[in-house]
């Protein structure tokens, strides 16, 4: 077959790439990589080795990463020049089999246009002269060289949902020559018509922002037809930052699949928060559509519709122009913001043809202090077992959710295969009943009493399963023997950890007691809040309860809350509520305290059930800039964990009601009794708002109550 037609089964070899391979990516040296430049090569390299399988064994490899772009010496390199570069790798074997040629450029320097690549896989922004092959060739995000500054907290803010511009473009028309297609003409004067005609109506400067002429301002490097970028990022971004929605052209002309300016106009308005409006999408093709659900982050027209644009963005309501934003936002944020993360997409859609899932998530690796072993358990059983442990099943579902094309279009991280997640479907009701595996059974169905089957099987829609305990504690060893006293015989406990956050290990003579399940004490490197949510390697379960030493709970609450939270699994499920709420004078979000507040929005972490999930999206996900002012400021580890959950279901936290105390004898002064304590939890509010982007935060009035099974329901 010709390579100017390859398919993925046409013109891929499946034998180097097994579907247990974990998919091995070789990536040629710079220097025979024509790689931009050797820093940017080796942060590439770096990021892969985290989040990817990279393997320097040419012999046992999956796919040949050639990289391109950026350098300026690249500019002069000739077609059969750049042939020769090929045909010259190492491993190209005549017709680069298996080979991804990645094109980071931000120009409309289409390397390839008239270069015989064999069957290498293309991936670029730009497909001028080159034939893109649907299905096998992959359109790219250009790289822009831009600072980001101070990172993401530096881009602009998500709210309001409505902003000074309704619509804004500033481009300036590149007319066709004499030979050009008639129809290509007739399409781009119905959109200067368009254009001019939204301009004239809105001559007061109203609430649009369109400008047709570059004017003194060095025009963007255009192709022979279409539209050219005006001025500098900044001044584009500017304009950008103040609308609602940004207009892109697609390039009219059917002979080009993709431009490096439309690529770069729909990168700017997803960085800057104004959600891209596409003219002509019929004739357009974006990033990464094998994997991202555009709809979710776009609209679209076709070019005979333009007449109504003005109406049809008038009918949004906020609620969905802030959708629509945020999954902007989480397309640039995960795919478009660095050549790391547009390098490790494109290989991901590689990947995900090949059915081949995400390598497994790293995790924390768990240095024992102290591993004291389980005694003897009473055998009360009427809240429910405290006999056998078992750890939750893991990586069961490796090649349906780990390939599922919605990991990519919600926030997370889909580049990596996790233990389990939150969003596990439920079995129908009577298809588990045909196996006992599954540890769930008909309330009713025991001999011993429906109350007895509840509390040995759990009942609810999901199998049997145990949780452990996270205490962290820091020169409290009073306080903690005693919360590790009140701890045994809790049914359904798996194992307590303690996140030992002290630099100086524990005294010999610690009368550590012995509960009816392993007690690991955990040594810390440096003493950090964020230390609470690391995901361990020795934790079993998916289900944790983050416990403070000195928060007293009678068993029967935490089976309840336990109970609540397998309802609930993406939420949070807490004892202890706060909120937060917005000062017009202080003009900042506030966070509080109030005794018996109507709507809540933030559950305490001194005692919540969250799943283990969550412990990876906090360490590796959550913005860096939330975890650093953590540990600056010692405060807030609760509120970020909050803001992340939300930020990542967009559900509030649920509340169990119980009646608890603080008991901790022997304690000094705590990080909520200083004078300043409050002070810092309204800074975290606006200082994790502004790195989260937006207020993540959901309020909620329902508290859950409930009479427990042994008292006769």
């Amino acid at each position: 077959m010709s390579s100017r037609r390859c398919q993925m089964e046409s013109c891929f070899d499946f034998s180097r790439c097994s579907l247990f391979s974990g998919f091995p990516v070789y990536f040629y040296p710079p220097k025979v990589s024509l790689a931009s430049d050797k820093s940017t090569f080796a942060s590439i390299i770096d990021h892969f080795s985290r989040v990817g399988k990279r393997t320097q064994d040419p012999q046992n490899t999956c796919v040949f990463v050639v990289l391109f772009g950026g350098s300026d010496s690249e500019e002069g390199v000739s077609n059969r020049g750049l042939e020769e570069n090929l045909r010259s790798l190492p491993f190209w074997n005549r017709d680069g089999t298996n080979h991804v040629l990645i094109n980071l450029a931000d120009t409309n320097q289409d390397y390839f246009g008239n270069v015989d690549t064999g069957r290498a896989l293309v991936a670029q922004s730009a497909f001028l002269a080159s034939p893109f092959r649907q299905n096998y060739d992959v359109i790219i995000p250009p790289w822009i060289k831009t600072e980001t500054g101070g990172g993401f907290s530096s881009l602009p803010s998500m709210d309001p949902a409505r902003r000074g511009h309704l619509l804004s473009f500033w481009g300036e028309i590149v007319r066709v020559s004499a030979k050009s297609d008639q129809h290509v003409e007739d399409r781009e004067e119905v959109v200067v018509s368009l254009l001019r005609g939204i301009q004239s109506k809105n001559k007061e400067g109203a609430n649009v922002s369109i400008r047709l002429s570059c004017e003194a301002s060095t025009p963007h490097t255009a192709q022979n037809t279409g539209w050219k970028l005006c001025g500098e990022p900044r001044q584009r971004e500017s304009v950008l930052s103040r609308s609602t929605f940004a207009l892109l052209v697609s390039p009219l002309d059917d002979s080009f699949s993709s431009t490096a300016s439309f690529q770069t106009r729909l990168y700017e308005a997803l960085k800057n928060g104004a959600v891209p409006v596409i003219l002509g999408a019929m004739h357009n093709r974006l990033p990464f559509s094998e994997l991202l659900s555009w709809e979710k982050a776009t609209l679209s027209l076709a070019i005979p519709q333009a007449g109504d644009l003005m109406p049809y963005l008038r009918s949004f309501e906020d609620n969905d122009i802030a959708e629509l934003r945020r999954f902007g936002r989480l397309f640039w944020e995960s795919y478009f913001s660095s050549p790391e993360r547009i390098v490790a997409t494109t290989l991901a859609v590689v990947r995900t043809r090949l059915r081949i899932p995400s390598p497994p998530a790293r995790r924390e690796p768990a240095v024992t202090l102290h591993n004291i072993q389980p005694g003897i358990s009473f055998q009360d059983t009427s809240l429910g077992p405290t006999g056998t442990r078992f750890a939750s099943v893991q990586f069961q579902r490796n090649f349906s959710l780990g390939l599922a094309r919605d990991l990519f279009n919600r926030p997370g991280d889909p580049f990596s295969l996790f233990p389990h997640t939150p969003y596990e479907p439920v079995i129908p009701t009577a298809a588990k009943m045909w196996g006992p595996a599954y540890g769930a059974m008909t309330v009713g169905s025991a001999e011993a009493g429906p109350n007895k089957q509840f509390s040995s099987h759990l009942g609810g829609n999901v199998p049997q399963e145990q949780f452990t305990v996270m205490i962290l504690t820091y020169k409290r060893v009073k306080s903690l023997i005693l919360a590790l006293e009140r701890l045994n015989n809790l049914p359904f406990l798996n194992k307590v950890i303690i996140v030992w956050n002290d630099p100086e290990p524990p005294a010999s003579d610690i009368p550590w007691p012995s509960l009816n399940v392993p007690v690991e004490v955990l040594k810390q490197r440096v003493n950090s809040l964020n230390n609470r949510f690391l995901p361990f390697d020795s934790i079993e379960t998916e289900c944790i309860l983050s416990l403070d030493d000195d928060v007293v709970l009678s068993h029967e609450r935490i089976i309840l809350g336990f109970k609540v939270w397998r309802e609930e699994r993406e939420r949070i499920v807490g004892y202890f509520a706060r909120f937060h709420k917005w000062s017009k004078g202080d003009n900042r979000w506030l966070y509080t305290t109030g005794k018996f507040p109507k709507e809540m929005s933030i559950m305490i972490t001194s005692a919540t059930f969250f799943h283990a999930y969550y412990l990876f999206m906090y360490s590796y996900v959550m913005p860096e800039g939330v975890r650093n002012h953590i540990s600056k400021r010692m405060n807030c580890e609760d509120i970020a964990m909050n803001f992340l959950v939300a930020h990542l279901t967009r559900r509030p936290p649920i509340k169990v009601k119980a009646p608890w105390k603080s008991y901790c004898p022997g304690c000094g002064r705590t990080l909520s009794s200083k004078g300043d304590h409050l002070e810092r939890r309204h800074e975290c509010m606006n200082v994790f708002a502004k790195e989260f982007g937006y207020m993540p935060l959901l309020y909620t009035a329902h508290t859950v109550e409930s009479v427990p099974p042994e008292d006769g329901l």
